[in-house]
């Protein structure tokens, strides 16, 4: 008897395949396979083991990196200039940052602020930018009091009411 079977019917000739497997059929191929499909699954599962503690490990060490570039305040301001298109003066600066990693490059923001978001520490490090900022602004204000600076903030900081409150005392 067969216990597994498909069929297929021409639409050009009078003919239907019909073929399947019977129990013992069934049974063989599983046995012979049986070894191969164990050393895949094994293989397989010891990747991504791997992957998954390696992966863990190198997001454990960024957040760990960090938290040391806080403490050590590696996060500076870059500011990008905001231009009037019509008159060719500059009108702001947009507040970007860069990480100063102590191996002596730049890191990119790319490389950590989804690790930074992720963890909250982006929080730290926008409040550490803002700090400074206010310091420089008040030298930017004694040149050009209408110069203003653009900030990007997550929507994690913005839903947190102490955190908005503590930003608006750093402002005033």
């Amino acid at each position: 008897p067969i216990v597994y079977s498909i069929s297929a019917d021409s639409s050009k000739y009078p003919y239907s395949l019909v073929t399947g497997y019977t129990k013992e059929m069934l049974i063989d191929v599983y046995l012979n396979q049986l070894p191969y499909a164990t050393l895949f699954i094994l293989g397989f599962s010891i990747i991504i083991t791997f992957l998954s503690y390696a992966y863990y490990n190198w997001r454990y060490s960024l957040h760990s990196d960090i938290q040391r570039g806080i403490n050590r305040k590696e996060f500076v301001a870059f500011y990008q200039p905001i231009v009037n298109a019509q008159t060719g003066e500059w009108q702001g600066a947009e507040l970007l940052v860069r990480w100063m990693h102590p191996h002596g490059n730049i890191i990119s923001p790319d490389e950590f602020i989804p690790a930074a978001e992720h963890s909250g520490k982006i929080q730290q490090i926008t409040r550490q930018l803002l700090e400074k900022a206010a310091y420089e602004k008040k030298i930017i204000n004694e040149i050009s009091p209408t110069f203003y600076l653009a900030i990007n903030v997550t929507a994690s900081m913005i839903a947190n009411k102490q955190y908005v409150d503590s930003l608006i005392a750093m402002i005033k």
